[in-house]
Parts: C-alpha cells; sequence; structure tokens
C-alpha cells in the first residue's frame, strides 16, 4: 500500500471506507468531468475536470489531465491543469503538478515537479476557485 492510499476514508474501526471511494485503475481511461462527494483514486487516467468534495489522490500510475478541485490532494503521478484545495496539496517525490495552484497548505517533496504559480490562503480566506468556462478555455491549450 503507498502512503497516499491512506488519505482515503476510514471507518470509525480504522479500517478503509471503499463505499466513499471511486478507483480509476491503471489502464482505465476516463473522458469527461468527474462531480461529487467522497473520495478518488486515479490509478489510470483522466482527461476532464474533477471538482470533489473529498480528497483526490493521484498514484504514480495516474494522470490527470484537467483542472482538481478538492477538499484534500495527493499526488505521486501528473496532473496537468490548475489545482484548487481547500486544506492541503502534497506533491509526492515521484509526482508533477503543471499549472497553478491554490491551497492553504502546500508540501513538495525532494524529486516533486511543479510548474506553475501557487496561491497559499490564510485559515480565514476562501480558496479561489476558477470557473469552470476558465479552467476549459486554459486546458483546450493543454491538451492540443
Amino acid at each position: 500500500m503507498s502512503s497516499s492510499q491512506n488519505s482515503l476514508a476510514h471507518t470509525a474501526d480504522g479500517k478503509p471506507d471503499h463505499a466513499s471511494d471511486t478507483v480509476i485503475a491503471k489502464g482505465i481511461t476516463v473522458l469527461g468531468d468527474l462531480r461529487g462527494a467522497g473520495n478518488v483514486l486515479v490509478e489510470g487516467t483522466v482527461i476532464g475536470g474533477i471538482w470533489l468534495d473529498g480528497t483526490i489522490t493521484v498514484e504514480i500510475s495516474g494522470t490527470v489531465k484537467g483542472p482538481v478541485q478538492a477538499d484534500a490532494v495527493d499526488i505521486a503521478g501528473a496532473v496537468e491543469g490548475d489545482i484548487v484545495s481547500k486544506t492541503y496539496l502534497h506533491l509526492n517525490m515521484t509526482g508533477s503538478i503543471t499549472g497553478d495552484v491554490t491551497m492553504r497548505s502546500f508540501t513538495i517533496e525532494d524529486g516533486g515537479y511543479f510548474s506553475g504559480r501557487s496561491h497559499m490562503t490564510s485559515a480565514s480566506e476562501e480558496p479561489v476557485i476558477t470557473s469552470e468556462k476558465q479552467s476549459r478555455k486554459k486546458m483546450q491549450k493543454v491538451v492540443k
């Protein structure tokens, strides 16, 4: 089990709560947006945006090409798109982010790659959320 999988939901007795988890498995590509509540583990590829009340974990084999917005974000794979996290953003040593990020806490492990601008919000400030239309316009440049 990778360390980033520990961020997925757990029941009161500490066991993983898979009822609220969505896994995009290695070898699977999702074309389109994901929206909802719960936790998403990306081991495959998502080409589109992810808007989530919960945690997004991108494993070392995972790729997201689109904007990401969630309560918490943990990246060990690759994200090409802007990220807005209401709490923390963790970039693992194997991870890469190409895009602008907004969050309260940002950790980059030695070896992690980040290319973009960062904006850290205070505890009393709500993260600035880019509109879906602005995100799509920016992503058209990335996907081409």
